[in-house]
């Protein structure tokens, strides 16, 4: 809610200086660049701020501004700043405000996208904000039509503490709609207005003051301000008296000039796409003319996120009423509300169990089911769907099913009475084992009349040690298996027919 609280609660300082609105300067993305005048400095500040306008597709490498005095060695001495995108193979990237001091540097990167082909209205603040030892911190901050968009912190090392103020050595290379080296190809496309540099951070309700009376600050804090109107030629004056001209190599003066963002009228909109089985959907924003957009998504939760598309996930599945409200910094609003339905069926625990002494198997029944957890009640679990399980002594146990999917969970328990029988209350007709327990041979005699018949051994966890297959005999005598002493289940299967009985080797 902090994002909302700022906007509707702020009071304008009007500017000292006005100026007229009539011409901004127009960037081709090839090769237009400003060239500040070298003799551009400042020294030992503990503040300092960029304001400007452009309007852009934010595309690409989009050089705003970037200002150094040691292009040689900016990376470990010297000052400077870069306020731009950073593209490469054509793609929307993050706008991008990088600080580097004395070998310190630090980078902040948040959208824009949101404003493309829009004129929005940009401030980079550094400001300090402690000092301890031989370091200086200092925040900084960065606007987009007067809603804050990144902050981090930087600190600069030093001896003294001159050597850690913020300073700006004249010479150097100073440049507008490009890098200072001119290289890559790293140049503005689109139009910039109203550039300024101030010895002072900028407040949030200063930096809104420009943005809803279009008006920027030009008095004594004010180092450089270039407000690109007509009639200037090839040279963009500065109109602070401090004679920082600068050279315009190529930008052209353009009637195009941000709008009243005082009057703008919000529109908000946004389209849904949901998934079957999923709670889980995305939501482009549609709306235009805002600067925040405030979701609210039905379910008792809400979102400040102002990119194109943005992603939720609900608590179940359901209808539910969102909302986007689209918010001007300057206090207008509009809001879109519509129902999103979102189909998502939790699964059902359903167990199906067969018994066999201390032996049962299991399985959970629900094609809608992602995972499953068993609980066979004697500290064993198992994530298997279906499963064979043992138990070590006899008792009644409780099972329980837990099934999980995106939409939910479920769980079912049933009780099992597991009992070891003894060998002679599994015989029935069909077939007889002897001797059992077994120690040597194994004899089979079959009741029914000769024909192929195959015999399976299984352990009690129902794993195949034994199979011979293809008997013609009514009788038929088998080496004692090589298995570990031991109870198991004897099968004889013929025709699909299968039959069991307990064996015990010794």
């Amino acid at each position: 809610m902090k994002t909302l609280r700022l906007i509707f609660t702020f009071a304008l300082l009007l500017p000292i200086a006005l100026h007229a609105q009539n011409s901004s300067l127009s960037f081709d993305g090839d090769d237009d660049y400003v060239e500040i005048n070298d003799s551009l400095s400042f020294q030992f500040l503990e503040s300092l701020s960029y304001s400007f306008w452009a309007n852009s597709q934010w595309v690409g490498n989009n050089y705003v501004a970037d200002i150094t005095d040691n292009p040689a060695d900016y990376n470990n001495a010297g000052f400077r700043t870069f306020i731009g995108t950073f593209g490469g193979g054509g793609g929307a990237t993050n706008f991008n405000f990088s600080q580097y001091m004395n070998g310190e540097n630090t980078n902040l990167a948040f959208p824009i996208t949101f404003k493309s082909n829009d004129w929005a209205h940009v401030a980079c603040v550094v400001e300090k904000v402690s000092e301890r030892g031989n370091s200086m911190f200092y925040e900084l901050r960065a606007y987009v039509n007067g809603v804050i968009q990144a902050s981090d912190t930087l600190e600069v090392q030093g001896p003294t503490r001159a050597d850690r103020l913020l300073t700006l050595g004249a010479g150097g290379a100073k440049v507008l709609g490009a890098r200072f080296n001119l290289l890559n190809f790293r140049y503005l496309d689109g139009l910039m207005d109203d550039f300024s540099m101030h010895a002072l951070a900028l407040t949030e309700t200063q930096i809104r003051s420009i943005v809803c009376t279009g008006v920027t600050p030009n008095n004594a804090n004010t180092i450089l301000f270039y407000n690109f109107n007509a009639g200037s030629g090839f040279t963009s004056a500065d109109q602070t008296g401090n004679g920082f001209d600068g050279t315009n190599q190529g930008p052209l003066f353009n009637n195009s000039t941000f709008p009243d963002q005082n009057n703008l009228t919000p529109v908000a909109d946004f389209d849904a796409n949901t998934t079957s089985q999923s709670v889980f959907a995305t939501f482009e924003n549609l709306s235009v003319n805002y600067d925040v957009a405030f979701w609210t998504w039905g379910d008792g939760t809400f979102d400040t996120t102002s990119n194109a598309f943005i992603g939720h996930t609900f608590p179940s599945g359901g209808t539910y009423n969102v909302c986007i409200d689209a918010i001007t910094a300057c206090g207008n609003s509009d809001q879109f509300c519509d129902d999103v339905d979102l189909e998502c069926d939790a699964p059902v625990a359903s167990i199906s169990i067969i018994g066999n002494d201390l032996v049962v198997a299991v399985s959970a029944n629900d094609d809608a089911i992602d995972s499953v957890l068993w609980d066979f009640g004697d500290g064993e679990t198992s994530s298997s769907f279906t499963i064979f399980h043992t138990y070590n002594t006899n008792g009644v146990y409780q099972i329980c099913l837990y099934v999980y999917n995106n939409c939910g969970f479920d769980t079912s328990c049933v009780e099992f009475n597991a009992v070891l029988q003894n060998v002679s209350e599994l015989e029935y007709g069909g077939f007889s084992i002897f001797p059992n327990p077994v120690q040597e041979n194994i004899h089979i005699e079959v009741a029914d009349e000769p024909g192929l018949f195959d015999v399976s051994i299984f352990d009690l966890s129902g794993k195949l040690v034994f199979k011979q297959i293809n008997n013609r005999e009514k009788t038929l005598d088998i080496r004692r298996p090589e298995l570990p002493l031991g109870e198991y289940i004897l099968q004889v299967s013929r025709d699909n027919k299968k039959r069991h009985q307990k064996l015990l080797l010794n």
